[in-house]
């Protein structure tokens, strides 16, 4: 072990000592939080009815003059200079994906804590359900 007074490279890298209750505990809380952070699995069904929901929120929120209704006129901008692309996939933070890239915008939109899912829209700039 380093001596402290005689040694310049010392850098007060001393082991930590923690006692054996402070483990133990350390222990249990750890594990309390790991239970209390597990998912439970979603059956399809669940899964199916959730998106569904959403879906039918999407529309009530657009009929409302809601976000919708900008990704919209979002969606009809691309279109003009897109126009084989039937399909645009516009995230609630206003980002655009095309059909190839639908998994990006899944995966973009998961990353978004407003938890709204991907509005999908067409060429004229409706809902499209997915």
């Amino acid at each position: 072990m380093p001596n402290k007074e005689n040694d310049p490279e010392y850098r007060g890298t001393d082991p930590v000592k923690v006692s054996a209750d402070t483990l133990a505990k350390a222990k249990e809380v750890a594990e309390k939080a790991a239970k209390a952070n597990q998912k439970k699995p979603v059956s399809p069904k669940d899964a199916a009815a959730k998106v569904k929901a959403a879906i039918k929120t999407q529309d009530e929120k657009a009929k409302a003059g809601g976000v919708a209704p900008k990704l919209s006129l979002l969606a009809k901008a691309y279109a003009k200079n897109y126009p084989k692309v039937e399909r645009f996939y516009i995230t609630s933070d206003g980002q655009v994906f095309l059909p190839d890239s639908k998994d990006y915008a899944r995966m973009h939109q998961n990353g978004l804590t407003d938890g709204e899912p991907v509005r999908i829209f067409d060429r004229n700039g409706e809902i499209v359900e997915p």
